[in-house]
């Protein structure tokens, strides 16, 4: 490869790299509605790699429209949505929304929330 070509090489790189970081991610929602039986919900969080970055797919849980998770308490790979910790009763109706991006879906692992 000639010194040209490799400098053009690694232009390129560059300018799709930040091309990537600055695209913005689209966002869905997960919306979970059942009744609180008295436990938590395991939730699976898919990954990307963009550059040096590690962007999870869940932004923000609510839980009957009041966050309960924030994005930095969602960058792992899993995490529980601690229903436990809202003192709720037994039977209360529950909505829960996870607020996501599109390139991955979280995964209910241990869904407790019945119909």
């Amino acid at each position: 490869m000639n010194p040209f070509s490799r400098i053009l090489f690694v232009l390129m790189f560059v300018l799709l790299n930040n091309h990537l970081k600055s695209q913005t991610i689209k966002l869905d929602t997960m919306l979970l509605k059942g009744s609180f039986f008295g436990k938590d919900i395991y939730v699976q969080n898919p990954q990307i790699i963009v550059g040096k970055d590690t962007i999870y797919t869940a932004q923000q849980v609510l839980v009957n429209d009041s966050l309960v998770l924030n994005y930095m308490q969602l960058q792992k790979n899993a995490f529980a949505i601690p229903l436990t910790k809202l003192h709720l009763k037994e039977g209360t109706p529950i909505t829960i929304k996870i607020i996501q991006s599109q390139f991955g879906r979280a995964r209910i692992l241990y869904p407790t929330m019945h119909q």
